[in-house]
């Protein structure tokens, strides 16, 4: 349907419609750009973390609108595309900093991998930091998160053939996965343009 919304703005259309389509896109929460394409949900949310330092940042642009397209119509499918988005963005943080990673590492090993490689994981604090219990406990927790929404993909999401239909999955638990997700992608993403920008 975005796309749709995307070629319709493209149209060279009086500006005072296309403004009230913009403006309209930006109310339910979309975000258009200057080249006119539309991000919406949790793509919407990402859109101001620093990419630029990744090589190629299009695997994690094609996640978030997979996520943002499916959370309210498919929670199933954007709990999936959650659980991917932080392998993904495991993957790239380890492949930017130059770390080996094996290609088919689960999700706790790439997240502990990635923490580590960010100097994020609560092993990597010094015990002399200020405040550094609640620090470890917030990154310890942190690390879970993204755990989490892989146990909750492996639960409910479509990806593994399920032989039963999943009751009682709404959008609700859609949001809390791709909240999560998006909050533990951030911090990886802020950590490492911050590292490579210093």
């Amino acid at each position: 349907m975005l796309n749709v919304f995307e070629q319709i703005h493209s149209w060279t259309i009086e500006g005072d419609y296309r403004d009230s389509l913009v403006r309209h896109l930006r109310r339910d929460g979309y975000d258009v750009d200057e080249s006119g394409r539309i991000r919406g949900g949790s793509a919407a949310t990402l859109a101001d973390i620093p990419l630029e330092q990744l090589s190629d940042p299009s695997s994690i642009y094609e996640h978030l609108e997979r996520i943002a397209a499916s959370t309210d119509s498919d929670p199933g499918v954007a709990i999936s595309g959650a659980r991917a988005l932080i392998e993904a963005t495991t993957k790239l943080v380890l492949a930017e900093l130059g770390e080996a990673y094996d290609e088919k590492a689960d999700v706790p090993a790439l997240v502990k991998a990635a923490q580590k490689a960010l100097a994020l994981h609560p092993d990597s604090l010094a015990p002399t930091r200020p405040g550094v219990e609640i620090t470890k406990r917030i990154l310890s927790n942190l690390s879970q998160l993204a755990i989490g929404v892989a146990e909750l993909r492996n639960q409910y999401g479509p990806d593994h053939g399920r032989t039963t239909a999943v009751v009682g999955l709404r959008p609700r638990h859609a949001h809390l996965a791709v909240g999560a997700a998006t909050t533990y992608c951030r911090m990886l993403l802020e950590t490492l343009a911050a590292r490579t920008s210093a």
